[in-house]
């Protein structure tokens, strides 16, 4: 469950589920590809959820550079469902990550989200991700807008539980 800041409102996100399947592994030239199809099931605060299961498509490409750090970057569609409207949306993210130690990383980030008819949201940021084992983890992370409709400040964490 995530925690988020909208116009001062603070509370808990929707569930996210989802698959990521690998297309391409990684070699000297080519990064490593994926596709994620994630799913997000209404939960939470009445500001930060949606109606009805809202679905998402990634493609994914990472890259590493040494043993302890890559790049990444991703690109996406999603719809938000509710009642009587759906938002569509795109976003994209660009990412460095370090791995600190085998348990714990740390990533900086840029990512955005764009709407039709609306001005994009853009966004910096940065975080922790703390493995507890092979399969679950746990992402703390924060940052600031810095486009108009971006929040000034924002946090957030979840804990993730990955299924081989």
């Amino acid at each position: 469950d995530y925690y988020h800041e909208r116009n001062g409102i603070y509370g808990g996100g929707p569930i996210e589920a989802g698959l990521k399947i690998k297309l391409l592994e990684e070699n000297r030239i080519i990064p490593s590809t994926a596709i994620k199809a994630d799913v997000f099931i209404p939960a939470g605060n009445f500001y930060f959820h949606m109606d009805y299961v809202s679905p998402v498509f990634r493609l994914m490409l990472q890259k590493n550079i040494s043993k302890n750090f890559s790049v990444g970057a991703n690109a996406g569609y999603g719809w938000n469902v509710y009642e009587f409207y759906t938002k569509k949306y795109g976003s994209y993210s660009v990412s460095m990550n370090a791995n600190i130690s085998k348990k714990l990383g740390a990533f900086a980030e840029a990512f955005s989200y764009f709407q039709p008819h609306y001005r994009p949201d853009h966004r910096i940021g940065a975080g922790l991700i703390y493995r507890f084992s092979r399969n679950v983890l746990t992402v703390m992370q924060g940052g600031f807008g810095i486009s108009e409709p971006a929040p000034d400040i924002f946090a957030s964490a979840g804990i993730g539980f990955m299924f081989p």
